[in-house]
């Protein structure tokens, strides 16, 4: 059942044009980034130590990071129409 509901928002993924894929992912990133505290809380403890910068920097940097990591997301599902079928 998940993998056929992949493969269909794959295949309406592939017929949007790429600058409505990037808005969704953008909108996306942004709704999981009001939504989920503890993923938010553990990603600016995990930023400061890696990128060694302060708290207030990694909280400007984050919604940033959630909007690009879901834009490469829903670009990547789009691109499953370029992949052939098992």
């Amino acid at each position: 059942m998940q993998y056929k509901l992949v493969m269909f928002m794959s295949k309406v993924c592939c017929h949007l044009p790429y600058g409505l894929l990037m808005a969704v992912g953008r909108v996306l990133g942004n709704l999981y980034y009001l939504l989920i505290k503890k993923q938010r809380e553990r990603a600016v403890a995990q930023m400061i130590p890696a990128l060694g910068i302060d708290e207030a920097a990694a909280r400007r940097l984050l919604p940033r990071a959630r909007e690009s990591l879901c834009s490469r997301g829903i670009s990547a599902l789009g691109n499953g129409c370029l992949l052939p079928l098992p």
